[in-house]
């Protein structure tokens, strides 16, 4: 035993491979190269879905949402005018004091006019929120404030005006 060669632990009988030899094919069908057809289509058909719908409700139509026309908006609007007007036709008194030169003229004639397009829009507006005699309802009172804030402004500047 003393001149006997040992062999490795768990190598008992196993033969060494030559380096030579080849290894044997392994065993079996190769492995799949990707996901089957059944998830591909289970996955795909409805997100297509979902990319066709988000697609059709962009692209849709060019036509533009209707228009509602909505009288608190436009009454809103109207109101929120007054100062502006107020001011405005403040400042046009102020410069018919002076030299009254083209441009003033041209100044106070816009401001004629859109004091008086603010008037009709006013009326228009709140023709249905009129009683028999022609008055404001009760309730829709606080209106008649600021068409009187708009109405002395036109007053003052009807009495300045030279033209």
């Amino acid at each position: 035993m003393a001149g006997e060669r040992r062999r490795p632990a768990g190598s008992a009988g196993r033969r060494q491979p030559s380096r030579n030899a080849r290894r044997p094919a392994p065993a079996g069908p190769p492995p799949k190269g990707g996901p089957s057809v059944g998830v591909i289509l289970l996955i795909g058909l409805p997100a297509l879905g979902i990319v066709a719908v988000l697609a059709i409700k962009m692209l849709g139509t060019d036509e533009p949402p209707p228009q509602v026309h909505d009288d608190n908006q436009a009454m809103n609007r109207l109101l929120g005018q007054v100062n502006e007007l107020e001011r405005e036709g403040h400042e046009v008194l102020v410069l018919l004091r002076g030299d009254l030169t083209d441009r003033v003229r041209a100044r106070a004639e816009a401001f004629r006019e859109r004091a008086g397009n603010w008037m009709d829009e006013f009326e228009i507006l709140t023709r249905d929120l009129r009683d028999d005699k022609g008055r404001l309802k009760e309730e829709y009172q606080g209106y008649s404030e600021d068409r009187s804030r708009i109405n002395q402004v036109l007053l003052e500047f009807n009495k300045s005006s030279p033209f």
